[in-house]
């Protein structure tokens, strides 16, 4: 003979809480890490060779820098520069030679900073906040800090190009005199890194410099008068003190990458986190798995 024991109410809810907590809870956390913590992203291209390969499946770091969440899922021009409802503090700053990833900065075309939320683009970040960045001769230096940022093994190809032989597209830089060739890829700046807090002169070649970044904070867009001063909106001023934090990031393989010697600058809000490590990686061509890049470290070394 059997005996049943009648469960009490508060046994068949805690039972079901349970349930629910075992069968919620693994995908709730999977959720809340990749908000948080970590996301994966497969590289496309080769502008990152040879640190990333096409096919490589990488790991991005949001605490590094602070998880973020967008007051809107769609793309927002110069004329909505609050992209972010919150964001975190994240565990430390970006440093150069950090490879990120971020929102492509010029989603209405170049020359007007604006957050496109579905394209992403991955670069080393070459330039703080503050810094002077410049070329010589293909190589990427800043001011005051020893070295080249970058493989310089790629940037020596650039030195040896014959530049001449590409469209004029190809090798201009965001300076406003590269159409006549002052200013290239191979050989520009310096460029001052917009930071927080610093106050530059409003001439006629900052002007060209960093109209977008200027109408990307403020709405409105800089300009020279009939009478030669510098006008911002109705008021008439000299010079500009920037309110955000603006990046500069350069892809590894220099000959055959779209960064910021192009367009320009990154506003701190557009960087999702650091890539820390290839997870996975497949070659598409070869139709097989890189067994060599699984979990490989992608510490800048130099």
């Amino acid at each position: 003979m059997t005996i049943r024991h009648k469960r009490k109410w508060w046994q068949k809810l805690l039972r079901g809480l349970g349930i629910a907590f075992l069968t919620i809870a693994p995908g709730a956390f999977v959720v809340m890490s990749r908000f948080f913590c970590w996301e994966m992203f497969t590289i496309p291209t080769e502008s990152m060779y040879p640190t990333l390969l096409p096919g490589d499946r990488v790991i991005v770091n949001k605490a590094v820098f602070g998880a973020r969440l967008h007051r809107t899922f769609e793309s927002m021009g110069a004329e909505k520069p609050d992209i972010l409802r919150w964001k975190y503090r994240g565990y430390r700053p970006l440093r150069r030679g950090d490879i990120i990833v971020f929102n492509y900065p010029y989603a209405r075309g170049w020359g007007k900073i604006a957050f496109d939320f579905n394209t992403l683009y991955v670069k080393r970040c070459v330039a703080l906040p503050g810094d002077s960045v410049y070329a010589e001769r293909g190589a990427v230096r800043v001011r005051g800090v020893e070295g080249t940022v970058g493989i310089r093994q790629y940037q020596r190809q650039l030195a040896f190009a014959d530049l001449s032989l590409y469209p004029p597209q190809s090798w201009q830089t965001i300076a406003p005199d590269s159409a006549a060739g002052k200013w290239t890829i191979r050989d520009f700046g310096p460029i001052y890194v917009p930071r927080q807090g610093d106050t530059i002169p409003l001439d006629r070649r900052n002007i060209a410099l960093y109209a977008p970044a200027v109408e990307f904070e403020t709405g409105v867009r800089p300009r020279i008068d009939s009478t030669g001063r510098t006008r911002l909106g109705d008021s008439t001023i000299t010079h500009y003190t920037f309110r955000r934090n603006f990046y500069f990031a350069c892809g590894d393989n220099t000959m055959a990458s779209m960064d910021s010697r192009y367009w320009g600058f990154i506003p701190e809000d557009f960087v999702l986190g650091v890539v820390t490590r290839v997870a996975y990686s497949y070659d598409r061509e070869r139709e097989k798995v890189r067994w060599n890049r699984i979990w490989k470290n992608t510490r800048w070394k130099e």
